[in-house]
């Protein structure tokens, strides 16, 4: 019984602190880097999930011609489903063990009718909840 309790807090800690770990490790962020966007490892972006953040605060901004909108981020994803003033760049698509997609996380860019930006956020689908 006394080694038992003894134990608690040392188990109790260990959690807390692996919780944080796994936390820490799941909110990498990157600066913004145009090659790094556009680098690509198989099927996925290695990097854009980490570069949105900064992408978001630093370079992307309402009102940005199209034209510069292209030149900084390259084409966007071609999705058939969407409005015809909203493109798309894949962040992240998590796949397990067959090659239906588990997870994933989406840039969205509205466009005004003079195709300028007017809007910008981040869509994520998610199975496992």
């Amino acid at each position: 019984m006394i080694c038992k309790n003894s134990e608690t807090p040392i188990l109790y800690i260990s959690q807390i602190l692996l919780a944080l770990l796994f936390i820490a490790c799941n909110q990498e962020n990157k600066p913004f880097d145009k090659n790094g966007w556009q680098a690509k490892t198989d099927f996925s972006y290695t990097n854009r999930n980490a570069m949105v953040q900064d992408l978001m605060a630093k370079h992307l901004y309402k009102g940005m011609p199209y034209k510069n909108l292209m030149d900084l981020l390259g084409v966007p994803k071609a999705l058939t489903d969407l409005p015809p003033d909203v493109i798309a760049y894949e962040l992240m698509t998590e796949y397990k063990w067959n090659i239906d997609p588990v997870a994933s996380r989406t840039l969205y860019i509205k466009l005004n009718a003079d195709s300028t930006v007017s809007d910008f956020y981040i869509k994520e689908w998610n199975t496992k909840e």
